[in-house]
């Protein structure tokens, strides 16, 4: 484990584990640091980057953040592993990036719900369930990718299942999470035990690249 390398993380927020991916998928040490949301880290934070989102990655004095930037910083500066962003070839760039976009604004979309009923008065039954359904939905785009190829975008995973698997691993959390926020999800948001036979073994292979799961 190098300490020229440190990614500070919030460890169970799919911005944090999609970072853990790509080191693990790379093979690239790194010293993973946990911090809270507390005005400590908080302040510790803004002291390495300038601002208070994490994850955040040091690499010898140089502190890079936002997730997008930390994988195409990893893919840029270490050759080991898997290519994150389909190397010299711009079709398959842009393909990445579409699946992206499609995490980020379709497959957060969940999370943020179920994120947001953690900090309710009373949990919200109807919400949990469109939650759940809206999930099922956006997954069934990732079953029919996965009934073609054994991950997203061919027989080798990329910078696309690292970044979706991050947040359908949510829905598939089960009662024995040891971390508060995993325990929320696991009792709340739950991707359909039928039909998502393919997506449920593709998210299983990709999250277990994970250097450091909660």
């Amino acid at each position: 484990m190098s300490d020229s390398l440190v990614l500070y993380q919030l460890g169970a927020s799919p911005n944090s584990i999609k970072c853990r991916l790509a080191l693990g998928l790379k093979k690239i040490p790194c010293k993973i640091v946990d911090t809270g949301l507390n005005e400590e880290d908080d302040e510790k934070v803004v002291e390495l980057s300038g601002q208070a989102l994490r994850p955040i990655l040091v690499h010898e004095g140089r502190a890079v953040y936002d997730s997008h930037a930390i994988l195409r910083y990893l893919d840029a500066n270490w050759k080991t592993g898997p290519r994150l962003f389909g190397g010299m070839d711009p079709d398959a760039q842009h393909d990445i990036e579409e699946w992206e976009r499609f995490a980020y604004e379709e497959l957060r979309k969940s999370i943020g719900m179920i994120f947001g009923q953690m900090f309710a008065k009373s949990v919200d039954p109807k919400e949990i369930a469109e939650a759940s359904a809206l999930l099922a939905k956006n997954c069934a785009r990732i079953e029919e990718a996965l009934s073609k190829t054994a991950y997203l975008m061919g027989e080798q995973p990329n910078a696309a299942d690292l970044t979706a698997a991050a947040f359908v691993g949510h829905g598939l959390l089960d009662a024995a999470q040891k971390h508060p926020f995993n325990q929320f999800f696991a009792k709340h948001l739950r991707l359909p035990e039928k039909g998502f036979d393919r997506t449920r073994a593709w998210c299983k292979k990709v999250l277990a690249h994970d250097p450091a799961p909660l």
